[in-house]
């Protein structure tokens, strides 16, 4: 498809860029020796047909359920999703080779070294992912989770059962940077305590669900967080301080309610 006419808009002050918008406006920033705004007209200028980017991102969404499927042994639901994306973006890169090379985009060697230096910017994420699964192994294998629930089980009013079960579920999601670990940690416990203690049982479910959904999102070692900054090509750390604010905001209005509503059975 050929672009004839465009119109390029700049507005905005920029101040999610700040301090590089201090001085100079945002589409007058560089980015590879270019401005974005030079960018922007490189890119409109360029006579590449969209089938380029359509064609890939269709086999990359159709052969996932088609390897979920295969994997699964006939059902969509028992697949295995690790080795659906393995398999489509494996799938994806040959289909890309074809359409790419065949349409005189880029050359073998240009097309192999684009990929191993798409591939070189996974590895740091790849191995804080490592890491980041080794520690929530350890601090599984160590029952954080059952040593800091028992310490309290014994010593709770009725009406704080569930914000004590929201700020443990928090801690322990933060800790092991997985919600789903977490419930199966917690969930048994606070069931258990729930009942003993006669707290509002469908409360105290909702606060190890919103404590481990809280943890997770904020925990430097969850694998969202980590594949969140890898997505946005940012700085892992960076990203990290900037949505606690949010994740602190929402927790605190949450323990709010948890204890609001614990005193009001």
């Amino acid at each position: 498809m050929k672009i004839n006419t465009a119109l390029v808009l700049c507005a905005g002050y920029g101040k999610r860029l700040n301090p590089l918008t201090l001085k100079n406006p945002k589409p007058l920033l560089k980015l590879n020796n270019l401005t974005l705004l030079e960018n922007t007209i490189n890119l409109i200028k360029s006579d590449r047909s969209s089938i380029y980017f359509f064609i890939p991102l269709f086999i990359l969404l159709a052969t996932i359920p088609i390897s979920l499927w295969v994997t699964g042994g006939g059902s969509l639901m028992k697949g295995s999703g690790s080795s659906a994306i393995f398999h489509s973006t494996f799938f994806t890169l040959i289909s890309m080779a074809f359409l790419y090379i065949l349409g005189k985009q880029y050359t073998l060697k240009n097309f192999v070294n684009e990929s191993i230096k798409g591939a070189s910017t996974m590895l740091p994420i790849t191995i804080l992912l490592v890491f980041a699964f080794s520690v929530g192994k350890v601090t599984a294998d160590l029952k954080t989770g059952e040593v800091i629930a028992s310490l309290l089980a014994g010593n709770l009013f009725t009406s704080l059962v569930a914000l004590v079960v929201f700020i443990i579920s928090a801690i322990v999601s933060f800790s092991t940077g997985t919600s789903w670990g977490t419930f199966s940690i917690m969930m048994p416990i606070a069931i258990a305590l729930s009942i003993q203690l006669d707290a509002n049982l469908h409360l105290v479910i909702g606060a190890v669900i919103s404590g481990g959904i809280f943890g997770d999102h904020a925990s430097p070692i969850s694998d969202t967080s980590i594949v969140s900054s890898m997505a946005s090509g940012c700085d892992h750390i960076s990203h990290v301080k900037t949505q606690l604010p949010y994740a602190l905001l929402a927790g605190g209005l949450s323990a709010l309610l948890f204890l609001v509503f614990g005193f009001s059975k």
